[in-house]
């Protein structure tokens, strides 16, 4: 592999490095190795920043997390777990959670993240279809468990107050205590599936999504090209580890030493600006949502926080142009769009000198060592310009899933060749920047036009009374279908009938005026996803239901 200052931002750099790029994918590899164990032997290097609601304060080494995580493999082989078993992991944002993934990959087992928020309902058919040999979780997590399963005894509970009382279960700290603190990792081949996700279920029932350990060696790269992660910098990512989207910013920094933050709370705006200042974070990544809830926030008061920020990536959901500007002019920082799925990653190369102001909101360029194209609904590459799904190369992909959990149907409805279709709808224009449309689900056909949503909430978002919007597609008699909008207006802006024909004047002002919204319904809050996407299926269900 070509050595490089990964420091590419700047004009003029992209051709040469995604011409020379190739990966490097060695015989064994280990995804907890590259993270974490190769970083130990610098003692004192810093890997973790950890705060809660409560103002408890915590910070871990890479040397103390590989020690952590070696005791805990270690518990599991003593318990009977195997290399290919599934381990879940239902803890909040707490450090055991790290421990817990890592020990687990260490063993060559598979590690199964399942968000802290779920309830019986969303914990039931995972734990079902997965069957984990051994549960990680926290008292609250035992009560969910205990509604939607019989819980048998391979639970480790964490952080339990009275440890005794539970007596199905067995105590973290204690199970760790027992154990050596040296580990012989297993030498996984780089294809091994490593971690097990499910996807958010958007757009349908969530799958099993398996990731393989050579997923970092492809996520170093994904993080250094497409947000420009140094060494040097501190990384906050204000999303949880058991989405992929966490993990994958978890294991970006980690593969360059570089030290992260964690927040276990609900996101604030004011606390948020609170944690940047205090753990100098130089890159902050979060969702759309997230920035929309910063821009509440006064930009005096802002400015009177002391900030070391460089770069700021939004992603999750469609990143507007406004949105970028804003945080640009605010935090004095590159503002940029990160794009990724569950399933894959590929594109996000950003668009820079020259190209700036007019590709401001693009995903971006193919990041080197991906292929990206567009294909239409047989499977044909489309020219620059035309409307179809994206779709990235499998082949020499390390940060392509190997398969849906125990559904070849699934995983063979989205491979197309050597593309892997991510049912996202998009355009490539003639400077190979991808522009996001939607959901393949959520384009809007009307008289024959293709509506992206996403692009009528760009422009929505622009209008000042407008604090967020969402666009579907609703049945109209003479045009087949039409977008709605729902729209959640700023604090304190009153809804009238001269509102809405401004807005609808608006978007066909600035698009076309078969793009604007046929009907509009202001709403005090859009519904969304415990990641912050919007749900649009929500939506479509309350139309339906009217």
């Amino acid at each position: 592999m070509t050595d490089y200052d990964l420091r590419v931002l700047e004009e003029g750099a992209y051709e040469e490095i995604y011409g020379e790029f190739e990966w490097d994918v060695p015989e064994t590899h280990n995804l907890a190795v590259d993270v974490c164990d190769r970083w130990a032997d610098a003692r004192s290097k810093v890997a973790l920043h950890w705060e809660d609601s409560e103002g408890a304060v915590e910070s871990y080494t890479f040397a103390g997390l590989a020690r952590r995580s070696n005791q805990f493999a270690n518990a599991l082989r003593a318990r009977g777990v195997d290399r290919g078993d599934v381990v879940a992991v239902f803890v909040p944002t707490l450090p055991e959670a790290i421990v817990a993934m890592l020990g687990t990959l260490k063993l060559g087992a598979i590690c199964m993240p399942l968000y802290h928020l779920f309830g019986p309902d969303g914990l039931s058919p995972r734990l079902e279809a997965a069957e984990p040999v051994e549960i990680v979780t926290d008292t609250g997590g035992l009560e969910k468990l205990r509604q939607a399963t019989d819980v048998p005894e391979n639970v480790i509970l964490v952080r339990s107050n009275d440890p005794e009382s539970h007596t199905t279960t067995t105590d973290f700290d204690a199970a760790l205590s027992a154990q050596a603190r040296t580990f012989e990792p297993v030498a996984t081949d780089p294809t091994d599936p490593a971690i097990l996700f499910y996807t958010s279920g958007t757009t349908g029932d969530p799958k099993g999504v398996l990731q393989p350990h050579q997923y970092s060696i492809g996520q170093r790269y994904v993080g250094q090209y497409m947000r420009d992660y140094t060494p040097e910098d501190v990384l906050w990512h204000s999303g949880d580890l058991a989405w992929a989207g966490g993990f994958a910013n978890l294991v970006e920094a980690w593969t360059l030493g570089m030290p992260m933050l964690k927040y276990r709370g609900k996101f604030e705006a004011r606390k948020a600006l609170q944690l940047l200042e205090a753990y100098g974070v130089t890159l902050f990544v979060t969702a759309p949502t997230a920035l929309r809830a910063m821009m509440d926030v006064p930009n005096a008061e802002i400015a009177d926080y002391d900030l070391n920020l460089r770069l700021v990536a939004a992603g999750g959901e469609r990143v507007t142009p406004d949105l970028l500007e804003w945080t640009e002019e605010t935090f004095d920082v590159f503002a940029t769009v990160g794009w990724g799925q569950t399933e894959c990653y590929g594109v996000g190369y950003p668009p820079l000198g020259a190209d700036r102001d007019r590709e401001l909101g693009a995903l971006g360029r193919p990041l080197p060592g991906f292929e990206a194209t567009i294909l239409d609904e047989a499977g044909n590459e489309l020219p620059p310009g035309e409307v179809g799904e994206m779709a990235i190369n499998r082949n020499s992909n390390p940060c392509l899933f190997c398969e849906y959990f125990d559904d070849p149907e699934a995983t063979a409805a989205v491979t197309e060749g050597r593309w892997h279709r991510t049912g996202d709808v998009a355009i490539v224009d003639e400077d190979g920047f991808f522009w996001f449309w939607g959901r393949d689900d959520d384009v809007i056909i009307s008289s024959g036009y293709r509506i992206s949503p996403a692009e009528v909430e760009s422009s929505l978002n622009a209008h000042p009374a407008v604090f967020e919007a969402a666009v579907i597609g609703i049945p109209d008699e003479e045009r087949t279908n039409v977008p709605k909008a729902f729209i959640q207006l700023v604090d304190d802006t009153e809804e009238s009938d001269d509102l809405r024909r401004e807005i609808q004047t608006h978007v066909k002002d600035e698009l076309a005026k078969f793009q604007y919204p046929r009907e509009i319904s202001f709403i005090a809050e859009l519904p969304k996803t415990i990641t912050g996407k919007i749900e649009r299926n929500t939506l479509r269900k309350r139309e339906h239901d009217q």
